[in-house]
């Protein structure tokens, strides 16, 4: 009889299990709300006869029981996140001691920022909810950063550090503090994960948790922006059980960034002197790239970059504005080579090229990523697509001539149809196709001013269409 009782109470509990979670679909699984919340039918959680009132009072007395001492442990394991866990900054970086992950941090008014979204994990036990990291890879998350819930985030950030409000949000988005150093950051579109577990809106906007009292029905305020970079909405609701990205503020008080984030504030005003020339080649690709078929089914750049600044830059970004789509294939690079300012052969800058993305003025480039140009380096690379050739550039910004008034440098352009003729390979600053048979060089590459760059976020040379906007 006891085991027969017993096998009732089980059945009746996997019911009512059943019954919560369609109810809990109902709210959870929406979209983000603006405005007034609507309230879950928690009525519809049918208890219906008296065996059924014992069996959720059977029920409701575990997880009770169960939440009291969840609660107990999540106190005991990671109270550290709110009431200790030390942060060090030093210059521009926030060093995490909890995890040993640093961010970059910008003071902005009187608060310093985070400019990388929270990647700590502070809590994972599976009793509780986990924050999410996109296809569990913890080690790209420890820099791209995590989604959470909206519990328990005065767990989330360093000590003295905390969500920011709607307010602060709308200060912090319109600055170029912030549009500078997020526009080439990766991944930063993590959408947000909803109450059926799903991830929504992946590559298209980003969600943040802001500080705030918690409203109807277990929403809290949050809000959000689109990969254009357009407005900056705060009119969001989201719920408490959908992950989202977080950033954490402090109060900068009195104090004073280092000379390196110095060093990036004075190019705001002037340009830093880093060269970009451009080369079309038919260097590895002969077959298709001749004048026979034509300049159209060439496909390869050899770019010429020269730091001619008297300090290093790292974590560059080039934006090659081409005229294609998003659907332009990533090219490759066989041919990298470095030069000292003495012209010795160093080997410690790589090339690296993603997806295409769009800028705040909703125009796609290439972004070409160089890890370090040290004070006089030259840095020679190739670019080359496999499939996609120059038929698919169509008016792009980087190779079109800027000769009107409005122009901030008179540029002639880029000519493609000379691919053809330029064959040979530029490994080792030889230049050799350049030169002619009196010893007169020309490397036939040209300046190109229209290709911006970025160091560690920063916008520091050369013309993009966005800051025509």
């Amino acid at each position: 009889m006891l085991d027969e009782r017993r096998k009732m109470i089980d059945d009746r509990n996997v019911l009512d299990e059943r019954r919560k979670t369609i109810d809990d679909r109902n709210v959870l699984d929406e979209s983000p709300k603006t405005g007034d919340v609507r309230l879950s039918s928690w009525s519809r959680k049918a208890i219906g006869s008296s065996a059924g009132h014992f069996s959720f009072f059977i029920l409701s007395f575990f997880i009770l029981s169960a939440c009291t001492d969840y609660s107990q442990q999540f106190e005991d394991d990671y109270a550290y996140g709110r009431s200790g866990g030390e942060s060090v900054i030093n210059g521009y970086s926030l060093l995490d001691k909890r995890d040993n992950i640093s961010y970059a941090v910008r003071k902005v008014g009187n608060l310093l920022w985070m400019m990388d979204d929270l990647a700590h994990e502070y809590y994972s036990d599976e009793n509780y909810k986990s924050t999410y990291c996109y296809k569990d890879r913890s080690r790209e998350c420890d820099k791209t950063g995590r989604l959470y819930p909206g519990e328990h985030l005065d767990y989330a950030c360093p000590q003295g550090w905390r969500l920011p409000t709607k307010e602060e949000w709308m200060s912090f988005y319109s600055t170029s503090v912030f549009r500078n150093y997020s526009t080439e950051r990766t991944n930063l579109f993590k959408g947000y994960v909803s109450g059926d577990h799903s991830l929504n809106e992946l590559d298209y906007k980003a969600y943040y948790w802001t500080s705030g009292d918690a409203l109807a029905d277990g929403y809290n305020p949050c809000v959000s922006f689109d990969s254009h970079f357009g407005p900056l909405s705060t009119g969001e609701l989201c719920h408490e059980q959908w992950k989202l990205s977080v950033r954490c503020v402090t109060d900068a008080g009195n104090f004073v960034q280092t000379d390196e984030y110095s060093k990036y504030e004075k190019y705001a005003t002037k340009q830093a002197n880093i060269e970009v020339k451009i080369k079309p080649t038919a260097y590895q690709n002969e077959v298709k790239c001749n004048d026979t078929n034509g300049w159209k089914n060439c496909g390869d750049f050899f770019i010429l970059v020269q730091n001619k600044e008297n300090e290093d830059f790292e974590n560059l970004q080039l934006r090659f504005y081409l005229g294609a789509g998003e659907d332009l294939e990533t090219p490759v690079s066989y041919i990298a080579q470095s030069f000292d300012s003495s012209g010795l052969v160093v080997y410690h800058s790589m090339v690296t090229f993603e997806k295409q993305k769009s800028d705040a003025s909703g125009i796609y480039y290439l972004p070409i990523g160089i890890n370090k140009l040290s004070a006089g380096q030259r840095f020679i690379f190739q670019v080359k697509w496999l499939n996609d050739t120059f038929a698919s550039f169509r008016n792009g910004w980087s190779i079109i001539a800027h000769t009107g008034a409005d122009a901030p440098v008179q540029f002639d352009g880029i000519d493609l149809t000379v691919a053809p003729y330029y064959t040979k390979s530029e490994m080792y600053g030889a230049f050799e196709e350049s030169c002619s048979l009196l010893g007169d060089c020309d490397e036939k590459f040209t300046l190109d001013p229209y290709i911006p760059v970025y160091s560690d976020g920063w916008h520091i040379s050369g013309y993009g269409p966005e800051d025509l906007l």
